[in-house]
């Protein structure tokens, strides 16, 4: 998974660059975040075959930066285990949805393990449970509307 860290380099007076730098890939793009790596090689799979390209955040604080402002590349979506979050990070979350975040946010998390009130505020647009009973492809597919490889 590339790391979009990459894209976001400093030039030599610690400014962001904003050259015109990209991926490779023109499918959409998702940030992923997942407490263990392999829930998130399982999100890449998924996302893989949805025809989206995963974008992996080591920390939560890579979530947020690709939520907010310009991000380069621009994220149209967000897969986070919720199971994993803390309230921080879900406060985090919040606050990018209020600052203008628009893509979709799809939550890995058992079922009932999100409130109605964090699913409100957040704005999440689907709950995957990380069993595997409904693939996450297709919670990709139905929010972004995009065709399934």
């Amino acid at each position: 998974m590339p790391s979009q860290r990459l894209l976001k380099m400093m030039d030599p007076l610690g400014h962001v660059a904003t050259s015109r730098r990209v991926l490779a890939s023109a499918a959409p793009k998702a940030v992923v975040w997942a407490a263990t790596a392999r829930t998130a090689a399982w999100i890449a799979a998924e996302l893989a075959a949805a025809g989206v390209e995963p974008l992996r955040a080591t920390s939560f604080r890579h979530v947020d930066a690709s939520l907010r402002g310009e991000p380069r590349p621009p994220c149209a979506l967000a897969v986070l285990e919720f199971s994993a979050m803390s309230t921080a990070n879900i406060a985090a979350l919040t606050t990018a949805r209020w600052a203008g975040y628009r893509g979709s946010i799809i939550a890995i998390a058992a079922p009932g393990a999100v409130s109605r009130e964090t699913v409100a505020i957040v704005r999440i647009d689907a709950i995957v449970s990380p069993d595997g009973r409904e693939p996450l492809r297709d919670a990709v597919t139905r929010v972004l509307g995009a065709p399934s490889r």
